[in-house]
C-alpha cells in the first residue's frame, strides 16, 4: 500500500512537472518568436496607388522597419498614413519572414466642385481629391460652402449614388436644395433637367 502511494505521488509529481516544463518551453517559444530580430520587418511594399506615389507612401511607414511582424500594430500603421488624405482604406499584411505588404485603396472621384475658380474632384464625404480635367465627365455640385461639412452637399449625393448607373454620367449638373429638392442638368444641348423631390 505504501508502495502504491509513493508510485502515485511521483506519478503525480513528475506529471505536473511535464505540464509546468512544457508551458515553460512554449512560453520560451513564444519569446523568441514574437521579439526574435529574425522576424522584424526589413522591407515594406505599398500596392493599389493610382494618384499617390508609392516611395512617399513607403517612406511614412519606414518607422515600422525593425518591428516584429507578430507586434505589429494596426493603429501605429494608420496613424503613420493619416498624413495622406487620399487613402480611403488600407490592409497591412505580413510577408514572412522579414516583409510587409500595404495595399492601398484611394479615394474614388464621384463629382466636381468649383473651389476659388478652379474646379475640383471630389470623393462622397466630400475630401478633395485633384484638379478636375476636361475629360472628368461628372457631375458637377453647385455649393459654396465646405463640401465635408455641408448638408447640401451630403443631399446631393444621397441622389447621385441613388441613380442608375447609366443615368449617372449624363448629368452634368446637379444642386441640392434640400433633401426634397434637387435640381439635376443632363448633359447635351436638350436642356433637359429632372427634379428630385419626395414622394
Amino acid at each position: 500500500l505504501v508502495s502504491r502511494m509513493v508510485s502515485s505521488r511521483r506519478a503525480k509529481r513528475l506529471a505536473t512537472s511535464l505540464t509546468v516544463g512544457s508551458i515553460f518551453v512554449l512560453g520560451i517559444l513564444t519569446a523568441v518568436a514574437t521579439f526574435s530580430p529574425l522576424l522584424a520587418i526589413s522591407q515594406i511594399s505599398v500596392v493599389g496607388t493610382q494618384r499617390l506615389n508609392p516611395d512617399e507612401v513607403s517612406k511614412a511607414l519606414a518607422g515600422h522597419i525593425g518591428t516584429p511582424l507578430p507586434l505589429l500594430n494596426q493603429d501605429e500603421v494608420a496613424k503613420s498614413l493619416a498624413g495622406f488624405s487620399l487613402i480611403e482604406s488600407f490592409a497591412a499584411t505580413a510577408v514572412p519572414p522579414n516583409g510587409l505588404q500595404v495595399k492601398i485603396s484611394e479615394r474614388q472621384a464621384l463629382c466636381i466642385i468649383e473651389v476659388e475658380g478652379a474646379l475640383w474632384l471630389h470623393d462622397p464625404a466630400g475630401v478633395r481629391i485633384a484638379l478636375a480635367q476636361p475629360t472628368d465627365l461628372l457631375p458637377r455640385i453647385i455649393i459654396s460652402e465646405e463640401p465635408t461639412t455641408s448638408q447640401r452637399f451630403k443631399d446631393a449625393v444621397d441622389v447621385l449614388l441613388a441613380l442608375p448607373v447609366e443615368l449617372l454620367g449624363q448629368v452634368e449638373i446637379i444642386q441640392a436644395n434640400t433633401k426634397d429638392d434637387v435640381q439635376m442638368s443632363l448633359r447635351g444641348s436638350l436642356g433637359q433637367r429632372i427634379s428630385w423631390g419626395d414622394s
